[in-house]
């Protein structure tokens, strides 16, 4: 039995092969044996989402091309609307390749110099 992530990775990679694929390029690119190729064949056919030609080349019909399709932009989702609130107020305007950094105050005055080099302040 052929699991369906495996399932899932076959019908992309016939979806995007033109001609279809031969079972040796199943068993070279997906390292699957004899049976489980045969398995998929027997899963999918009577579905009608592949076909075997007189070749033996596995091609996806027209249904299976839009079930794959499908599958293909199933996860697609809204593209994220500039990101989070708090990153937004955080964030500082970015400095250019050649421009000085200069602590803001609140920076300068967290740190203060001692003997074994700078320590935090509890203020």
């Amino acid at each position: 039995m052929v699991s369906k992530k495996l399932a899932i990775e076959l019908v992309k990679a016939l979806y995007q092969s033109t001609n279809g694929l031969l079972p040796y390029t199943l068993y070279s690119r997906f390292k699957m044996n004899a049976v489980d190729i045969l398995a998929f064949v027997k899963q999918y056919q009577p579905k009608e989402l592949i076909a075997v030609d007189e070749e033996l080349r596995i091609k996806l019909t027209e249904e299976g091309r839009r079930y794959a399709f499908g599958l293909i932009n199933q996860h697609k989702g809204e593209p994220m609307e500039g990101g989070s609130e708090y990153y937004k107020k955080i964030q500082r305007p970015q400095l250019d390749k050649y421009d000085p950094y200069i602590p803001d105050k609140v920076f300068a005055k967290k740190y203060k110099k001692g003997k074994g080099g700078y320590t935090e302040t509890s203020s």
